[in-house]
């Protein structure tokens, strides 16, 4: 549901300076603006190479938390997002390259959590067919989305550490947009990784992998980030899909670069959490037990009716029941 909903125009063209053309009223939404917002939402979440953060403490250099909050407090969305385009119009200066477009900002709810999306597109020359007849017109290019952010303000509110999301793009030209959202995306690398595991578990198990099929995703999943991980190379949610789902690299780059719950590129791989992906651990007061996903495969470790049974065990084991 969409509460509200604008687009002003950032006029910028590379070396250039910005000016505004500012919408002279809020627009009132329609079933188009919702089907427009479905299409902006998917093309967001398809694409790869998100960080994600938290507001930057520091409200005067980051004001953007500051005007998020009067306009929760006021309601008053117009004059709320006129002061998000003059920040934005401050860090695009700052970037000589970065070229400007129609800034779209709507505020909406989806699964009982409210979003405040942020959006720059471009416009391209289209064609269409009427009665026989060719027609030029420009239109929104929703593919080529390079600038856009969510604040996820619910988890905001609920104070959570992590509730934005913006497209990192190429080089550093993207990086004013993530100054004008106030996202403070300090990557701690233990926590990505660990998130990044997860991922790759709920994706085996969506795709139904056999065990002979998970442990060979998770041997090429671990060699690869062993791999950037000593060489000090920054992860990146599509090279890593492309190197290790090879066969649909989109699926796996569906996976995380969910807008909610994604992978953000950037940080050094942990090695110890990257052991995960093929050594299980558990142990009680009285005992440890340890194994790789090969004593699985191999059949040295089963698992039936809820027991765990160890097959070819070291002789020097049956020493405790003696």
């Amino acid at each position: 549901m969409i509460k509200h909903i604008i687009y002003h125009i950032l006029n910028k063209e590379a070396q250039g300076s910005p000016s505004i053309d500012p919408s002279p009223t809020e627009i009132v939404p329609t079933n188009v603006h919702l089907n427009f917002l479905n299409k902006l939402v998917e093309a967001y979440s398809g694409k790869a190479g998100k960080g994600f953060g938290k507001f930057d403490a520091d409200e005067d250099s980051y004001p953007m938390p500051r005007i998020v909050r009067e306009y929760l407090e006021n309601q008053d969305f117009y004059n709320a997002t006129g002061r998000m385009m003059n920040t934005l119009s401050k860090r695009i200066q700052e970037q000589l390259l970065a070229t400007g477009g129609k800034v779209f900002i709507i505020h909406f709810e989806e699964n009982r959590s409210e979003y405040l999306l942020i959006a720059m597109l471009s416009e391209k020359t289209a064609f269409s067919t009427t009665d026989w007849q060719l027609e030029e017109e420009e239109v929104l290019a929703l593919e080529h989305l390079k600038y856009a952010g969510r604040i996820n303000l619910t988890a905001w509110q609920a104070g959570e550490q992590r509730y934005i999301s913006f497209l990192k793009g190429q080089g550093n030209i993207a990086q004013y947009f993530k100054s004008f959202l106030g996202c403070n995306d300090v990557l701690i690398a233990q926590q990505e990784t660990k998130k990044l595991i997860e991922q790759l578990e709920e994706f085996a198990n969506e795709q139904e992998l056999n065990i002979e099929q998970k442990t060979a995703f998770f041997e090429r999943s671990q060699e690869y980030l062993y791999e950037i991980s000593n060489n000090e190379e920054p992860f990146s949610a599509e090279t890593f899909a492309n190197r290790v789902w090879s066969e649909n690299p989109q699926e796996l780059k569906d996976k995380l670069a969910d807008a909610e719950n994604g992978i953000a590129d950037g940080f050094i791989p942990d090695k110890r959490s990257i052991k995960k992906l093929s050594t299980f651990t558990g142990k009680t007061k009285h005992w440890r037990l340890s194994f790789d996903r090969t004593a699985v495969s191999s059949g040295d470790i089963e698992l039936n009716s809820g027991k765990i049974i160890i097959n070819n065990p070291p002789e020097s084991l049956f020493g405790a029941f003696e």
